[in-house]
């Protein structure tokens, strides 16, 4: 009986460490391409919306038309982008929106401002990273947005 328990503590231990290491995994890197982001970070601070009734500004790059499309605080936005083959190299376009005044407007320019300054970016796991040539931390970070 002694020589049972201590063998059942030990399978019980080794059960238990196994399970805590599969549940601590990273998830695969999701793709970049029409995974809906959504803004968390201008410039390494936290994108807070102050105002009632705002959305928290994303993004999504279409792979059928390399189009981006999106919403700021309250404005749909699209464009273009481009990525060189092979490469984190990435470029998107000034983006053209709708102009409604409304709440949380310079998040919102912010981000459409910071947009086309992308010239990289970096995925890990669900977070989606945007860096220009100026800055070595990202400028904008998204996470995507699960539906």
């Amino acid at each position: 009986m002694h020589g049972i328990l201590p063998s059942l503590l030990v399978a019980a231990t080794l059960i238990l460490t196994a399970s805590c290491q599969e549940d601590a995994t990273e998830p695969d890197d999701l793709p970049l391409l029409d995974t809906h982001w959504v803004l968390r970070q201008v410039d390494g601070k936290t994108a807070l919306l102050t105002e009632k009734g705002a959305h928290m500004p994303d993004l999504t790059l279409l792979a059928a038309a390399n189009h981006t499309r999106g919403q700021g605080t309250c404005n749909w936005f699209g464009g273009s982008y481009a990525l060189a083959e092979g490469t984190q190299r990435l470029t998107i376009s000034e983006q053209g929106s709708t102009y409604i005044n409304c709440p949380n407007q310079n998040l919102e320019a912010t981000f459409l401002l910071t947009l086309p300054l992308t010239t990289h970016y970096e995925i890990t796991g669900r977070t989606l990273r945007l860096y220009d040539d100026e800055h070595t931390e990202a400028r904008l970070t998204f996470e995507a947005e699960t539906k």
